[in-house]
């Protein structure tokens, strides 16, 4: 899952569900939630939006690198 959303773009839970779980049922949505759920608790930024009741789209946010140390 984690692979599939480092892309940075938004991916829908059908997609995920096909993609990464070979799956074309909607019955699979509370797997995708709980991996989500799984990736934000060990520290990844995890964006979600809501399009309809069953279908969400999720994004991988990348950490953000250290801005130039402050010159003296």
């Amino acid at each position: 899952l984690l692979s599939l959303l480092r892309d940075g773009d938004w991916h829908s839970t059908v997609e995920i569900l096909s993609r990464v779980y070979g799956l074309r049922e909607e019955r699979g949505i509370a797997r995708v939630a709980a991996r989500i759920y799984d990736l934000r608790r060990d520290g990844h930024t995890i964006e979600a939006k809501r399009v309809s009741k069953t279908l969400w789209y999720y994004r991988y946010v990348p950490p953000r690198s250290p801005g130039p140390a402050p010159v003296p």
